[in-house]
């Protein structure tokens, strides 16, 4: 565990003014220096807003070249410009892989990628997908990315089925 801090809130800020993302942002990399010797190395990867609750979900990752990895520190901030929690979550395993490994992956090529690989899963099916996100991962198999969206397959009856899909591209060794 490198770091946890929550604190409870029984009656949420949603009637502060809200301090607004940028804010929100400057504050959360602040406080993350608290919790990993590493802040300076994390990007914002994500930021969503939580209106009833009066706060800014931010979600910092790693980057290796212009790919996040799966090492994340959570941070979400109150409109009034609180803490409410932090959480980090890192465990070391980029430290062998460089930015030249994955210098040659694009966004448009990992959506063609699982966009490929769905129509081999499902043959003579009108499919599309449209990717969410990507995050480079390790396992006992080595790196690779992981594509998340959602798929849409168009039936012959002219309905349609839309279904969240992981697609794995594998990084060579």
């Amino acid at each position: 565990l490198t770091g946890f801090y929550n604190n409870g809130i029984d009656c949420p800020a949603a009637d502060s003014e809200p301090i607004g993302t940028d804010a929100a942002v400057r504050i959360a990399a602040a406080f993350l220096v608290n919790f990993t010797e590493s802040a300076d190395e994390y990007s914002v990867k994500d930021i969503n807003e939580n209106v009833n609750y009066g706060q800014y979900y931010i979600t910092f990752a790693k980057k290796i070249g212009g790919v996040f990895t799966d090492e994340t520190a959570d941070v979400w901030v109150m409109y009034d410009g609180g803490i409410k929690s932090v959480s980090v979550h890192e465990n070391g395993s980029y430290t062998d892989i460089r930015e030249d490994d994955v210098s040659d992956i694009t966004p448009g090529m990992l959506e063609g990628y699982a966009g490929d690989e769905l129509e081999l899963i499902y043959p003579g099916e009108n499919v599309s997908f449209e990717m969410e996100n990507y995050t480079l991962k390790k396992d006992a198999d080595g790196y690779y990315i992981q594509i998340y969206g959602v798929l849409t397959r168009q039936g012959a009856a002219g309905g349609c089925e839309k279904t969240e899909e992981f697609v794995r591209y594998s990084l060579e060794n």
